[in-house]
């Protein structure tokens, strides 16, 4: 008669959710599978390992094998922890729920297979080859592997350190439980769900290389209460390599992703949300690089000396500081990204030796700071093309360096800060030397380009409507400034102001400047202060009070220039206790008079 000792029912795998098999063959018939041995912990005593006579418990059961051991277990709970040794074993189960593997004392030389099963406080698996599917892990679990393989598990409370020199992972759960993987020489990972753990959830680690698809972290230190080491973070990379596509980040305390000292990681799509302090942070020598990934209600870099950014495509919403902060002697790539409403701007450089290219991003939302904020560079900046709106204080404020290329850039909606005055400028630039072109300003509540004791070029900018100057320079000393084929429109004051510089002024166009009757102002172009330079070839039309002014120990020739419509003289000199001036005034075209002193 055909007996059958194993009914498989409908019954769950492990692994994410996969879906329920229809049949698990284990084996069910007298006949059995060939070479296997059967358990069965309801079995009557004196069986023989067979399917229609299994053996009632694990210990029998071994004692009866060769070398390479086969065993099918019926559903219920076996004691492993008498010790065997084998070559090579495979354990088989009746599937998750319902056969249970508890212990671990055998020792294996070359190969471990454990399939649908879940198996219960087994201790470090340190078997050359490792194969664990359709299975779950509960209590302490280790592997120590050359070649470690798992498909479709669940790690339920089973913080693990999973040491190999090739790693393979498909769908692979687990429940508060920390995973690191120490791989010394490639990991494929396809699936990996980890969730509600202390942190770090995840570490990867070892010398090898990785590359992991479909990684989602989730609910990472919510009990706790106060700093904690690692605690609360999602993803430790440590001084490894790495590709990872398609990585959700979410809710983690403390911060998504740590690089560690001289990693590399590539996140290709992905999201880190709701995060307690910073998206990504990295160490001295960490290589991060970002492609379409959207960060949430989080900064998104923190740098240290040293590190690397590389990001395009990059959403980032809702900052709680600076979007990206990056520090001295890093390198930062921020490319085709969009940055919108962090309040304490979006990016922040500190610290000598930088070198940015930040390019075709749009920045939009930073209430209380600059949009862009650099300072104490040496090296190389380029801010090129970018898209800046709603700013608070500044559009772009860089200071204390050099190296600093702004080109191309679209500035909009700069406001004033309540208790910070004479601030909300498009551009300031303030004990640097910076190259500025082809820039357009406009809507902004202070002046469009301010440089403060700061060298230069200012080129083909164009400036409409701001709250006060169009360009103010002020205080370059033994510098040179040159500001030449720029567009000024509707400036409140002077259309071009040069204090305590010294400036060539050539081929701009200065138009409609209005009266600052706070200043008692509304030239074109003014020179002051001991101001020294050339004025020539300019433009000026429709200025309120005088087209170009002079006052207090200038220096300058005056040639060249076109001056109509101005509301008092086209040229005009400061007369009283000044210091005399020393300016040439050769072949101008003017509408107006010309109006100097004795």
């Amino acid at each position: 008669m055909r007996q059958f000792v194993l009914i498989a029912a409908l019954v769950p795998l492990a692994g994410c959710g996969n879906p329920a098999i229809q049949e698990i063959d284990v084996g069910v018939l007298d006949v059995g599978e060939p070479g296997a041995i059967y358990v069965n912990w309801g079995a009557q005593p004196g069986g023989d390992g067979s399917a229609g006579a299994p053996f009632a418990n694990w210990a029998d059961a071994a004692d009866t094998a060769g070398e390479a051991g086969w065993f099918i277990f019926a559903p219920g709970e076996y004691d492993l922890s008498s010790p065997h040794s084998f070559d090579s074993l495979v354990l088989d189960g009746a599937g998750v729920g319902r056969t249970f593997l508890t212990g671990f004392a055998t020792e294996v030389s070359e190969s471990l297979s454990v399939n649908e099963a879940d198996l219960v406080d087994a201790g470090e698996l340190a078997v050359p080859s490792v194969e664990l599917s359709a299975s779950n892990i509960s209590g302490a679990a280790g592997i120590d592997a050359s070649d470690a393989r798992l498909d479709a598990v669940d790690y339920v409370d089973a913080p693990a350190l999973i040491r190999a020199a090739t790693l393979t992972m498909t769908n692979v759960c687990a429940t508060g439980s920390d995973l690191t993987f120490e791989v010394s020489e490639n990991a494929t990972i396809d699936g990996l769900d980890v969730s509600e753990t202390v942190g770090p959830a995840v570490t990867f680690t070892g010398e090898g290389t990785w590359e992991v698809n479909d990684l989602e972290i989730t609910d990472i230190g919510q009990e706790l209460t106060g700093p904690a080491g690692d605690g609360g973070v999602c993803w430790v990379v440590d001084a490894t390599t790495g590709v990872a596509t398609d990585v959700s980040l979410i809710r983690c305390a403390a911060r998504g992703l740590a690089a560690r000292e001289n990693a590399v990681v590539e996140i290709n799509e992905g999201v880190v949300a709701g995060i307690g302090n910073t998206a990504v942070s990295s160490q001295r020598g960490a290589d991060v690089r970002l492609v379409d990934v959207e960060v949430s209600d989080a900064s998104i870099l923190l740098f240290v000396t040293g590190a690397s950014l590389n990001a395009q495509r990059v959403l980032g919403q809702r900052s709680r500081n600076a979007a990206v902060m990056v520090g001295s002697e890093s390198n930062l790539t921020l490319l085709d990204s969009t940055f919108l409403e962090a309040p304490s701007g979006h990016i922040s450089l500190s610290g000598p030796g930088t070198t940015a290219l930040i390019q075709g991003n749009l920045f939009d939302g930073a209430e209380f700071d600059p949009c862009i904020r650099m300072g104490t560079n040496e090296l190389s900046v380029t801010i090129n093309e970018n898209t800046l709106r709603g700013c608070g204080q500044n559009g772009i404020s860089l200071g204390s360096g050099s190296g600093f290329v702004v080109t191309n850039n679209e500035i909009s909606g700069v406001t004033l800060i309540d208790g910070v005055p004479e601030l909300a400028d498009g551009v300031s630039v303030i004990r640097a030397d910076v190259v500025l072109t082809g820039n357009t300003i406009s809507d902004v509540e202070g002046a469009g380009i301010v440089f403060l004791t700061s060298t230069g070029t200012v080129a083909s900018n164009i400036i409409e409507g701001p709250a006060r100057a169009g360009i103010t320079l002020v205080e370059s000393g033994e510098g040179e400034l040159t500001v030449t084929e720029n567009q000024v429109s509707d400036a409140v004051g002077v259309g071009i102001a040069v204090l305590t510089s010294n400036a060539n002024v050539v081929n701009n166009t200065v138009v409609r400047t209005i009266v600052s009757f706070e200043d008692g102002l509304g030239d074109g172009i003014l020179f002051a202060s001991g101001s020294s330079g050339l004025i020539v070839g300019n433009d000026v039309r429709d200025s309120a009070y005088n087209g170009i002014r002079f006052v207090d120990g200038v220096t300058a020739t005056i040639e060249g220039n076109r001056v109509s419509g101005s509301g008092l003289a086209a040229i005009h000199q400061d007369c009283g206790p000044y210091e005399p001036s020393q300016v040439t005034i050769g072949d101008n075209e003017l509408e107006g008079e010309v109006s100097l002193c004795d």
